[in-house]
């Protein structure tokens, strides 16, 4: 439908289609300003405002050109506007527009000497008698900037402007090429809308949310500034939090939701609209939703880092959500990428798919969905109710590095409880809790006995535990709750096997090593992951975790 606006353009201007002639022009400004504290102020019908103008050194702006507009201002239209509502400043840097009728309004001042900017904001005009005038906060001068956004999703014509200014553009041929606008001459100030008009067809507003821009530079806005609602997800990876010594790269962060953090009325009923940043608001970071329940207000979800520093208490990403129109952009193989190194990510929930894209997917044979530590788990009985994951040369790890980690939660401890093997006369690589109920990671080769690495911690049931077996050039490491249990240990043995993956039980010994409790986000990777890699998976998926705070950005 065509907006007031629209259509009041097309009447006056019949000549839209000829919008693109005027490429020439490329950026059009007509005078700026800059960013004034202060609410809203009332003033009567045919009232008067006035105010004080200075520099940045707190010396009086005389002659500064100071302009009453409208809030819905357009600039390209640029309608007429009363004589009395453009004034110039005296020796004192003082001013008054008089015949100020009922309005909400901005007022632009500009230095057409220094040329520099301010802005009033939030001027309402209502209630007060006949020619009271109401004085503003002090004004101070200060440089322009601009605004810059790429024209994803937006057509080249028509043009773009900041309603209650002078700031507009019509893209010309390069943007159109670049498929980039920029704004010039913005005052300092925060804005609430951003409009593109498309005369006799549309005019939307691109800012879901109002944007703040400072004086003398250049707000760049990332592909997320349509979004409503914007949340800052914090890391602490310093001493109070995960204590990394050294950085990490590509590591996926678990971030969960829930009515205490996140509103979940803010985003839509399966959370497609959701989407992360890296602080700058411009760089996308990618995403899996593992679930969404906004029934009972609670999501977890896997952000892709690319970094996480070391000893930095206050690493930060950004969070959206708030857009109707938005398809969902979970992507699971970006996330558990290959290209860092994984080969396997099962969150075995009600779904056994691996989440890297490779196709290691999962298969059932009687283990049950039940609550978890990251959404659902997998149950088992111990009776040979198992998943498995066919051979695929992913798994097969050779003499090479690699780390084998999963969550497991303890309901009876019999004999051997495997937690995942994978065997066959050709070796073995294993995971299992003993009968005490201590750890134990072994790697054989060819029947013949191998590597074992005993834990010395007695695990207890109902209770949350990491387990990780890493090899690092040769020596073989057990990892428990992000520590090191045992090693480490010289391990030189092949671990290639053309054996079934099982989890929860033996594949050669079906229903006699049977693990009795819960098995979680178990990951595979052909890479050695190092301490601080698994002691922040541990600081950050433990349960009551506080490492990673959502809260809401400005």
């Amino acid at each position: 439908m065509m907006t007031g606006a629209a259509k009041g353009f097309h009447d006056r201007f019949p000549w839209r289609w000829a919008l693109p002639a005027l490429a020439a022009v490329c950026i059009c400004i007509w005078g700026c300003t800059d960013r004034l504290a202060g609410g809203s102020i009332e003033i009567g019908n045919s009232g008067k405002v006035t105010g004080q103008v200075l520099t940045l050194d707190g010396t009086a702006a005389a002659n500064a050109r100071v302009r009453l507009l409208p809030d819905s201002y357009d600039p390209f239209l640029a309608d007429s506007l009363p004589s009395a509502w453009s004034v110039s400043t005296d020796a004192e840097g003082k001013y008054e527009i008089s015949d100020v009728v009922a309005g909400a309004y901005n007022i632009e001042i500009r230095d057409s000497l220094g040329g520099t900017l301010a802005l009033l904001t939030g001027v309402k005009a209502s209630g007060l008698a006949e020619g009271q005038a109401l004085p503003q906060p002090v004004a101070k001068l200060a440089e322009a900037g601009s605004i810059s956004f790429a024209m994803d999703g937006e057509s080249g014509e028509g043009y773009f402007y900041l309603p209650g200014t002078r700031v507009f553009t019509v893209p010309d041929s390069v943007s159109q090429v670049t498929r980039k606008v920029t704004l010039l001459g913005v005052p300092a100030a925060r804005y609430a809308a951003l409009i593109h008009m498309v005369p006799g067809i549309s005019a939307r507003n691109l800012l879901g949310r109002p944007i703040s821009t400072k004086a003398g530079t250049e707000l760049m806005l990332g592909p997320y500034h349509a979004w409503r609602f914007l949340r800052a997800v914090t890391v602490n990876a310093g001493p109070t939090g995960a204590g990394l010594k050294a950085g990490l790269g590509r590591f996926p962060l678990l971030v969960r939701l829930t009515s205490a953090n996140f509103d979940f009325t803010t985003a839509k009923s399966n959370g497609e609209d959701i989407r992360f940043s890296k602080s700058d608001g411009i760089t996308p970071l990618p995403f899996e939703i593992e679930s969404w329940d906004a029934l009972n207000k609670r999501a977890e979800i896997w952000v892709g880092l690319d970094t996480v520093a070391a000893n930095n208490p206050t690493q930060t990403f950004l969070l959206y959500s708030g857009l109707p129109e938005a398809a969902v952009a979970s992507n699971p193989g970006a996330v558990f990428d290959t290209a860092s190194g994984f080969v396997g990510a099962w969150h075995l929930g009600i779904s056994l798919k691996d989440a890297t894209g490779i196709g290691n997917h999962g298969m059932d044979s009687g283990a049950t969905p039940a609550a978890g530590l990251v959404a659902k788990a997998r149950q088992f009985d111990g009776t040979g109710r198992h998943v498995g994951v066919r051979d695929n040369a992913s798994l097969r790890f050779g003499t090479g590095d690699f780390c084998l980690s999963a969550w497991i939660f303890v309901d009876s401890i019999a004999a051997n409880n495997q937690v995942f093997a994978k065997r066959s006369a050709e070796g073995n690589y294993e995971v299992q809790l003993r009968s005490g109920g201590t750890l134990l990671a072994a790697l054989d080769q060819g029947g013949t006995p191998g590597l074992a690495l005993h834990g010395a911690t007695a695990l207890r049931k109902g209770v949350w535990y990491h387990v990780a077996f890493v090899r690092a050039a040769g020596q073989a490491m057990l990892y428990l709750n992000g520590a090191l249990e045992a090693g480490p240990v010289d391990a030189p043995q092949n671990a290639d096997t053309p054996a079934e993956l099982s989890f929860g039980d033996d594949p050669a010994k079906p229903g006699v090593e049977g693990f009795r409790g819960k098995i979680d986000e178990v990951e595979f990777s052909r890479t050695a992951r190092s301490e601080d890699w698994l002691k922040l998976i541990y600081a950050t998926q433990k349960p009551a975790s506080a490492i990673v705070l959502v809260a809401p950005a400005e």
